[in-house]
């Protein structure tokens, strides 16, 4: 089942939801249904750096998050 992030349109609330088939989901803090499904970034990893060189993982040291989002300090 996906995992989708959406902005309440009523109160300004961010909010994850686990959705499944043809649910009906509802802001969890004003139960709106103006909802905006917002896109999500995702991180991505390997295990071996001679299949994929030129990732920022292996440039930098660290992990390919955006600086300061998963407390790597990247």
């Amino acid at each position: 089942m996906p995992i989708f992030e959406y902005v309440c349109a009523d109160c300004q609330e961010t909010f994850e939801k686990i959705v499944q088939k043809e649910e009906s989901i509802l802001c969890p803090v004003c139960n709106g249904q103006r909802l905006e499904k917002q896109y999500s970034r995702f991180g991505m990893g390997t295990s071996s750096k001679e299949n994929y060189p030129s990732l920022p993982l292996y440039k930098s040291g660290g992990c390919c998050c955006s600086p300061g989002s998963c407390g790597c300090k990247n």
